[in-house]
């Protein structure tokens, strides 16, 4: 793989759920996961809400991937600076 990350604008259209799934599908075969942690992380992708999706995708390929203007990252930053 890269060694740079993909950036995905989830405000634009790549940001849908059905686009950020295939990236994830995707991502599961170049990393040569087996395919029942494809399934299960496809799963637990689906089983909530867009921000669930957003951050189940996070966890499992922030590494390789950055989702830009996520529903949650202002509110991320604003926990940061605040005590």
């Amino acid at each position: 793989m890269s060694q740079h990350k993909h950036i995905i604008d989830i405000s634009g259209p790549e940001g849908n759920a059905f686009y950020i799934l295939g990236v994830a599908s995707k991502l599961c075969k170049e990393l040569s996961l087996p395919a029942f942690k494809e399934k299960e992380i496809l799963d637990e992708m689906k089983g909530s809400d867009y921000y669930s999706l957003c951050e189940t995708f996070i966890k499992h390929f922030g590494d390789y991937v950055e989702l830009l203007n996520h529903p949650m990252e202002d509110a991320r930053e604003k926990d940061t600076y605040e005590d």
